[in-house]
């Protein structure tokens, strides 16, 4: 408001903006309670318990794949919470089957979003807005996507090595 006063905006002028910013994000308004929607019928259906059965099949070996499910998960939805409530309790599920300390996978799988959140168009779009790169958001995430695969093989070392060869330092 104070900002307002300050630089003399008429009522028809800031009428405009809300207009005006309304229109640019109202498709954006729509994504996480899209997401979280999801994520409940995901997660309240049995399809995430469903899924981690047949994921714990694999074995402890699904270690490696916790990150990637949380990278490619915030590649597509943008968000490292997203990916949290679409595959949080999935991965918990996981981790019980497979009698890994239960926050283990979810931890992983949420270093991966993060790791792979400079690839998410959303995250780039937002970011380069304000730069020269306007609208070569392909070229940025180009340049970022070897970099998040090198921080995402880090990772999975840390994770491969406390599962063999610190395995009481990951126990409850």
């Amino acid at each position: 408001m104070a900002i307002v006063v300050v630089l003399h905006v008429r009522p028809g002028q800031l009428g405009h903006v809300f207009r005006t910013t309304f229109s640019q994000m109202w498709g954006a308004l729509l994504v996480a309670p899209i997401i979280f929607g999801v994520a409940d019928v995901f997660n309240y259906s049995g399809m995430a318990n469903t899924m981690a059965h047949g994921f714990a099949q694999i074995g402890p070996t699904f270690l490696i794949l916790a990150p990637i499910v949380g990278w490619i998960g915030v590649a597509l939805s943008g968000s490292n919470t997203s990916t949290n409530a679409l595959f949080g309790s999935f991965q918990y599920s996981i981790g019980g089957l497979l009698h890994m300390p239960s926050l283990l996978l979810p931890s992983l799988n949420s270093v991966g979003a993060e790791i792979g959140k400079p690839v998410a168009p959303q995250t780039a779009s937002v970011g380069i807005s304000t730069s020269k790169f306007v609208r070569r958001e392909g070229q940025v995430i180009r340049h970022n996507l070897p970099w998040t695969l090198v921080l995402l093989a880090y990772l999975l070392l840390i994770a491969l090595f406390y599962r063999g060869v610190l395995p009481s330092a990951m126990q409850p």
